[in-house]
């Protein structure tokens, strides 16, 4: 049988190579040596790029990030509220009659209790007509006790009775409005308080009307705020308050009134609480911080540093689980504090990093270094 393949003959192969080499021009041949020179370099080029691919994977570790173990803890959280200071108590004390006055017994700004003369006014002849009018009505009292005997014994009528009767009483009631009228020359305080403005001076007239003093309550002093519709259904008359005034010093008090009714521009609600203030350290007006306790709920401690964003702009932190793969966790701050965040969203015990949460993306194995501060 004939062989259809014959065996492949080099020495005709090589004769046809050498002829087609012969018939090239100088110009052709340059041509084919350059275009073989530049085929090695790149066939070498792209075998060594491969090898250094191959050498940069193998080189390739996990990124190392640091985590803290964060527990979660019941914790009441503080709504922190912007307000100020006001009395508890204020009156204006208006005069009650006309006259110039006489003295004025307590210095502006002074203490005063229940009962003191702030203000004394000149009687003038009122004086008189009092004593007249206690003289008078000594005399009508016998001149009715002795009608009144008579009658008893039957020698007076009944109409001379009466009319010594009325003339008694017409006698006291004269009497009394001079009294009330000698009251109304020494103007009292009212209730134990400061007194805080007297606006007048000695030898001065006033009218009935005209405002006299001012005594207010500063202790307890009133401290009010404003709150949003969110918060206020969480709070109650009787919870703790702690003030802060603006020379940094922390006050406690007590929730003392929540309004349900919202202030028409500014939908906020207005609270009330009352600290004790004996030594009137703490003015009126005083701009404060309230920093209400509210109910106790389960929250965990993080750093500030923690927080990052994810890919949509959302808020929260990154753990590692347990197999050391990064995951992104949002969370709600219920609490802020002066170097730290009280949160929710977090599990239990949740493995958080706190150095590297920025440069690492979710479902990426890390190692994952224990942090040695809290």
């Amino acid at each position: 049988m004939l062989n259809k393949h014959p065996q492949f003959d080099t020495t005709i192969y090589r004769q046809k190579t050498l002829n087609f080499w012969r018939r090239r021009t100088f110009a052709q041949k340059l041509a084919l040596v350059i275009l073989a020179i530049a085929t090695l370099w790149i066939a070498s080029g792209v075998f060594s790029s491969h090898h250094k691919a191959d050498t940069t994977a193998a080189a390739v570790t996990k990124k190392s990030v640091r985590v803290e173990t964060v527990p979660m803890v019941a914790h009441s959280p503080k709504l922190q509220v912007t307000g100020r200071t006001e009395a508890l108590r204020r009156v204006d004390i208006l005069a009650q009659t006309a006259g110039q006055i006489a003295q004025l017994p307590i210095k502006k700004g002074s203490p005063v209790k229940e009962g003191d003369v702030i203000v004394r006014l000149a009687f003038d002849g009122r004086d008189t007509m009092l004593k007249e009018g206690e003289t008078l009505m000594k005399q009508r009292s016998a001149e009715l006790a002795a009608q009144q005997s008579l009658f008893d014994q039957g020698f007076g009528a009944r109409k001379a009775l009466d009319e010594k009767r009325t003339q008694y009483n017409t006698a006291k009631a004269t009497y009394e409005r001079a009294l009330a009228e000698r009251d109304r020359a020494a103007i009292r305080a009212p209730f134990s308080g400061l007194l805080n403005d007297v606006p007048l001076d000695v030898s001065q007239a006033v009218k009935q009307g005209d405002k006299l003093a001012q005594v207010v309550v500063l202790d307890p002093l009133k401290v009010i705020g404003e709150v949003s519709e969110r918060a206020v259904a969480r709070l109650t008359a009787g919870q703790t308050v702690q003030v802060r005034t603006p020379d940094g010093t922390n006050l406690e008090g007590t929730l003392t009134y929540v309004s349900r009714s919202a202030q028409a521009g500014t939908r906020t609600f207005r609270v009330e609480a009352s600290i004790k203030n004996a030594d009137m350290r703490v003015p009126e007006g005083a701009s404060v911080t309230l920093a209400i306790a509210m109910e106790s709920a389960p929250a965990s401690k993080i750093r500030r540093s923690s927080l990052t964003l994810n890919d949509k702009g959302v808020m929260g932190v990154r753990v590692v689980d347990a197999a050391n793969k990064t995951q992104f966790y949002p969370v709600t701050i219920v609490d802020d504090t002066q170097d730290e965040l009280w949160v929710t969203g977090l599990p239990n015990d949740a493995r958080m990093i706190v150095v590297g949460q920025d440069f690492v993306i979710d479902g990426e194995v890390v190692t994952a270094v224990e942090s040695n501060s809290k």
